[in-house]
């Protein structure tokens, strides 16, 4: 079974948008490994899902989570690298005439809440607690901010 099919019977009838194979980069008994993998974009998250010698490793990336993302093209294939607020999700070796299609459509839905939150879309100024939250977060994995920044400003968040 390839691995868009696998991907698939792991999100719940989601609809695929858009689906790229290539590497991705886990670790096995404390050592990088590379391992075939698949991101698929729907319309509610990116999804990747990695085949491994006995089982599989997943990651879903709500798009009210991605902050930015990063693409290259080399001699090997391209590089899809996605920055969200509390990970970092790095596919590499892609060779897929769909690589501009899938990072438009997830450029598209950055930062859009999914179908199913009670939030509006694209309303303006509309920003739950818990997404400014997951933001500062992200800062401070990247040490952005201090720990006393993040919770002076997590704190302030709560009580507004």
């Amino acid at each position: 079974m390839n691995l868009l099919a696998l991907a698939k019977e792991q999100l719940n009838g989601e609809e695929v948008k858009y689906s790229l194979e290539g590497l991705y980069k886990s670790e096995m008994i404390g050592f990088d490994k590379h391992r075939k993998a698949v991101f698929v974009a729907t319309d509610k998250q990116i999804f990747l899902y990695c085949q491994k010698f006995i089982g599989y490793e997943t990651e879903s990336i709500p798009f009210s989570t991605v902050n930015s993302l990063e693409v290259s093209k080399g001699f090997t294939g391209h590089k899809v690298k996605i920055f969200s607020s509390n990970n970092t999700v790095e596919l590499i070796y892609i060779n897929s005439n769909q690589v501009n299609e899938f990072v438009n459509y997830v450029k598209g839905n950055i930062g859009v809440n999914s179908k199913y939150d009670d939030t509006p879309k694209n309303a303006p100024g509309v920003v739950s607690v818990a997404d400014e939250i997951l933001k500062l977060k992200g800062l401070l994995d990247m040490s952005v901010l201090t720990q006393e920044e993040f919770d002076k400003k997590k704190k302030q968040l709560l009580e507004s």
